[in-house]
């Protein structure tokens, strides 16, 4: 028997208490109620969602989005805002388990995903307090030893300039902090407040015309004659496509 058991999913999350005390709430957008019609139905109201659900009204779509809470009730209203860039895994070890050509590929998968949400924050005004820049510090004096021959193979391999190496003592006066041994600075990296950011997607989508649906749990779909039908407690929505 597995000693980790995945916590259940409630309706009445909320996000983390700082947030929404810096965020202007949305208004309430109610549940889904009988049968209707849509060229999309995006089923969760996080970052993906509301991107989903964005891009769709972009299009010209007719867009319905379905959330069992509220939106942003998950991890995307109560994470850390940290908008790195690459993948979980660093460059150079992508390079070293897949080669160096899927590797950069990665890499600029990454770094597209970055850039869309610096555009969509320009593009639609996304007030979400933006910062620009990353510290990575390292505690251990044997990992600062390899800290320049990353930024380097950054450079040469993946054509990334914006990694800069700091010493201790540029660390120290970065951040008026001890006990470190350098870092990398990511200037091409940033952080925000994520359900300031979270409510901007929802705002401008709902602008171009996307309707959302809170307390709206899917409790199933169906393909039916050419399209799909899905299905909340209480309503449906027949559509064209359906995004989960």
């Amino acid at each position: 028997m597995s000693l980790f058991s995945p916590p259940q999913f409630f309706a009445d999350q909320q996000a983390s208490d700082y947030y929404p005390r810096t965020v202007p709430p949305l208004p309430p957008q109610p549940p889904l109620t009988g049968e209707v019609t849509a060229d999309l139905c995006v089923v969760g109201g996080g970052f993906a969602g509301l991107s989903a659900a964005l891009h769709g009204a972009q299009c010209g779509l007719d867009v319905r989005l379905l959330e069992a809470a509220t939106l942003g009730a998950g991890a995307s209203g109560r994470n850390g805002g940290q908008v790195g860039s690459g993948q979980r895994l660093e460059a150079p070890d992508l390079k070293a388990r897949f080669g160096l050509e899927m590797a950069k590929s990665l890499w600029r998968i990454g770094e597209s995903a970055k850039h869309l949400v610096f555009d969509l924050i320009e593009e639609y005004g996304i007030a979400c307090n933006l910062k620009s820049g990353i510290v990575y510090p390292v505690h251990k004096k044997p990992m600062a030893a390899d800290l320049p021959h990353f930024v380097d193979q950054m450079q040469a391999e993946f054509g990334y300039s914006s990694f800069l190496h700091l010493s201790a003592d540029e660390l120290t006066q970065e951040l008026n902090a001890t006990g470190y041994h350098g870092a990398v600075l990511d200037v091409g990296a940033g952080h925000l407040n994520p359900l300031a950011y979270l409510h901007g997607l929802a705002r401008s989508a709902i602008d171009l015309g996307a309707t959302c649906h809170e307390d709206s749990r899917v409790t199933g779909w169906q393909a039916v004659g050419g399209q799909y039908v899905v299905q909340t407690g209480g309503g449906e929505v027949r559509c064209k496509h359906a995004l989960f």
